[in-house]
This record gives C-alpha cells, structure tokens and sequence, in this order.
C-alpha cells in the first residue's frame, strides 16, 4: 500500500465509517460499497469523508445485499488503479483486531503500519 492506493471495502455501514476515518488520517482515498441498510446518518458521513460512495440496491439471491455488495467489490477492484481490498469477511488480522468495528480497523492498520514502515498511525 502506498498514498496512491484506494481502499475499497464492503459495509452496511459502522466499519465503513470506522475505515474512512482511519483512511483520512492515513491520507489514502477509500471507497465504501454500502447498502439500503446503512442508515442515514452514517451515509451521509461517508459521503462528507469519501470522494466516493458506492450503494448497491439490487438483492442478491438470499434477499440481502451482501453477495452484490462483495460483486462491486471484485469490480472496482478491477476499475481502479492501486486498490486494495482488506476484505473483513476473510482478513485472518481481523481475528486479533476484536469484535467492534473500530477495534478491526485499528487491527487492520497496525498490521499495515507493521508491512508499510511509511505509514504512521496517530494515537
């Protein structure tokens, strides 16, 4: 990872704005791919940290929106430039970050830090 990176994660909305919050103290741009089910409050956050926001609103074959939200996934993956998908659903760093979202994303970043030594984390 580097400046130039885009993270690009799946949320119905808290890690979502936990993962925009550190991405914006990191100075790295991060596209949300959230859902109807992310509240008002919290999508409209996204859109004041976020150059882009990504709602998906097209049920998958469950009923939910968690296999289309993962589908725009793989496509900006393929669409932008330098992306990086940390995938909360399978990051084996996930299981030492804890249970909230905000303890995942420090998780997350201290792993990060750990691979990118020009990365800071403030706090």
């Amino acid at each position: 990872m580097s400046h130039d990176t885009t993270v690009v994660e799946s949320s119905s909305g808290n890690f979502a704005l936990a993962l925009a919050f550190y991405c914006r103290m990191l100075g790295i741009s991060f596209v949300p791919v959230i859902d109807p089910n992310c509240n008002e409050a919290t999508e409209a956050q996204l859109r004041l940290l976020c150059g882009r926001v990504e709602k998906v609103a097209i049920r998958d074959a469950a009923g939910s929106y968690l296999k289309t939200r993962l589908s725009r996934v793989q496509e900006l993956l393929v669409e932008l430039d330098s992306a990086y998908w940390p995938n909360q659903y399978a990051n084996p760093d996930a299981r030492d970050a804890g249970d909230s979202a905000g303890s995942s994303v420090r998780g997350r970043a201290r792993s990060l830090v750990r691979r990118q030594a020009s990365f800071h984390t403030p706090g």
